[in-house]
């Protein structure tokens, strides 16, 4: 099997660069023009959202940028790079399962692995944070939007269970071949 690249989808990061910057823009207007004595919820409210629209921007801004695929599925592994929360490289030993789900009509690809504290204690403080409110709300670490995609996320994760269900043959044939150069007692 070759290697499949997921490259992102180069208007639907125009359209989410542009949704950031008007977010951050309408964070610092609250912050200067709408905040004071009598309404500090707007400036708190302004000021935690703040930081992260503008992550947000910094990464449709990588993602636009950037002409590496976002996604790498492989006979090794995936190779992760689609979200601000992208980890990696992943080996197909540390993946368990991998499936889409539907949070309020997003597509989401979740990829569950067997050891997701190991992958958190990898990323930055801020990263592992959001990394574990991923995995308490959404059961998985690695939670990718089909919003940046440039195939759907059925194709990806057909590609993805090939791969896996290919690495586990092989394995089995590993481990059946071990066994028979085994002497017997």
């Amino acid at each position: 099997m070759n290697s499949n690249a997921v490259f992102s989808s180069q208007r639907k990061i125009v359209i989410s660069l542009l949704a950031s910057l008007a977010f951050v823009a309408l964070c610092i207007g609250i912050m200067i023009y709408l905040a004071d004595d009598h309404r500090p919820l707007f400036f708190f409210t302004a000021f935690a959202a703040l930081p992260l629209f503008s992550y947000s921007t910094v990464m449709s801004l990588k993602h636009l940028l950037s002409k590496a695929p976002i996604l790498n599925i492989n006979q090794s592994g995936i190779m992760d790079g689609a979200s601000g929360l992208s980890v990696g490289f992943i080996p197909w030993s540390d993946i368990l399962a991998a499936e889409i789900t539907l949070i309020e009509k997003q597509k989401y690809l979740h990829i569950y692995l067997k050891n997701p504290q190991a992958y958190i204690k990898k990323a930055s403080i801020a990263r592992r944070l959001m990394m574990r409110v991923n995995l308490l709300f959404g059961g998985s670490t690695i939670s990718i939007s089909q919003l940046i995609m440039s195939e759907n996320l059925e194709e990806i994760l057909f590609k993805i269970n090939q791969f896996k269900q290919a690495d586990e043959k092989k394995l089995q044939d590993r481990n059946q071949r071990f066994s028979r150069k085994r002497i017997p007692s």
